[in-house]
């Protein structure tokens, strides 16, 4: 540790480094105006500070034409550049919708491209001339171009994707996109990075271009463990099937709402599409009460459990999705007590699906009985305790606090947009 130089008057404002790290951790907690503060103290605290600062800037209002200026301080290649532009690690642009334009987001891509790993691009100021910038940012791993509504060319974007080794996140804008190049022939298949792990599908990409680009592809990510379909205009049921099922092997999470021509009872068989599932968001829209019943249901026959832990139930309605034959709390029973969903530990509900208090509370207890039947037999998340805690009935354990970190969880939420 540093020691106060000799001579020093006694009201110096000189601390060691080791301490002003421990501050700043506490001040990241903080708005982006108390990391500026903390910066203009001293220049020791700027030099400690600043890389906080810019790390993943806060960009909204007049806040993003000061960046602006600091991160692309002239257009002219021979100005040197800001060395501020190397400490960004996340580009988020979604609050900017009139304020910035395409050859500014161009500059900012290719100022901050040997530092960026996240970038959110904004709603109207990205355009062809982004994609040359964005390709060299070889560090990027999440890439979210959902908010863009300006039509958008599946050969630029996979040219792009193809030169992104890193890349492990990919979000499709909900925009129109062209189907074909300028010369009319298909979609070469992408080149995918070994890394990727999650890809959100949106707009009206249909399924053959899925197939083209994803499911045909010689280079499928082999390490893709999420799959998302959201606001996706012209797929159905047989897309989302196909496609998933391809990618079963890895594929862990998965998310399907708001796909208008996916019609109700439609994915009822998703979870054996699906054997390694182990989190689902689905629209009760697609689903309903024969939803992950096997053919030969008998009430008293105990069935393989899937692996689903996790189950967010929403809808793509603003009212209640609610209604007859849709899938419910009893439903859900039918899925415990066969054992078929005898992993399940957390139920998110979106409000607007539309039960019943009574249905949220029965609900609730069946999670709560189910968790207690692992419990006393040792199964599952339990099974690392047998031999354990003999003795202990489950209200024991939740006393504890690893038995309330691993209790079932029943949520409802207000509102779940994706």
């Amino acid at each position: 540790m540093k020691s106060v130089p000799q001579g020093s008057p006694a009201h110096t404002n000189y601390l060691p480094d080791e301490l002003l790290l421990q501050v700043l951790a506490y001040v990241e907690s903080f708005q982006q105006s108390d990391l500026a503060h903390f910066c203009l103290v001293s220049r020791q605290w700027y030099n400690i500070g600043i890389g906080s600062l810019y790390r993943e800037p806060v960009l909204v209002g007049k806040a993003y034409d000061l960046f602006v200026r600091a991160i692309c301080p002239s257009r002219n290649i021979h100005v040197k550049k800001s060395d501020l532009a190397g400490l960004v690690k996340v580009l988020d642009l979604s609050r900017i919708v009139h304020q910035g334009n395409k050859a500014t987001t161009a500059r900012l891509l290719n100022r901050t491209k040997p530092s960026l790993e996240c970038f959110i691009a904004p709603q109207a100021s990205f355009g062809v001339n982004c994609w040359a910038a964005l390709s060299k940012c070889k560090n990027l791993r999440h890439l979210d171009l959902s908010l863009v509504f300006t039509t958008i060319s599946f050969q630029e974007l996979g040219h792009t994707v193809s030169q992104l080794p890193n890349l492990r996140r990919l979000y499709f804008p909900r925009c129109s996109t062209k189907d074909e190049d300028a010369s009319g022939s298909a979609i070469a298949p992408w080149k995918w990075s070994e890394e990727m792990q999650h890809i959100q599908f949106s707009g009206k990409i249909s399924g053959s271009i899925i197939s083209s680009i994803l499911n045909d592809s010689p280079h499928r990510p082999t390490k893709l463990t999420s799959l998302s379909f959201s606001h996706c205009a012209v797929l159905n049921h047989t897309d989302v099937l196909s496609t998933v099922s391809i990618n079963a092997e890895t594929l862990t999470h998965l998310v399907v709402r708001n796909v208008p021509f996916v019609q109700s009872g439609q994915l009822n068989t998703i979870l054996e599409y699906v054997p390694c599932l182990k989190s689902l968001t689905m629209a009760v829209e697609f689903i309903d009460m024969s939803f992950g019943l096997p053919d030969d249901l008998d009430p008293d026959k105990k069935y393989d459990s899937k692996p689903l832990e996790t189950l967010t139930l929403v809808t793509n309605q603003r009212t209640s999705g609610y209604g007859h034959g849709a899938f419910g709390a009893d439903d859900l029973y039918l899925l415990v007590r066969a054992r078929t969903l005898g992993r399940l530990r957390y139920l998110n509900l979106e409000r607007a699906v539309g039960w019943s208090e009574e249905d949220r509370e029965w609900a609730e207890q069946i999670l709560t009985d189910l968790d207690s039947s692992n419990w006393k037999n040792r199964l599952w998340h339990y099974e690392p305790f047998k031999g354990k805690y003999e003795g202990w009935s489950w209200d024991d354990w939740m006393e504890t606090v690893e038995g309330r970190r691993m209790a079932p969880r029943f949520r409802v939420l207000e509102h779940s947009y994706a």
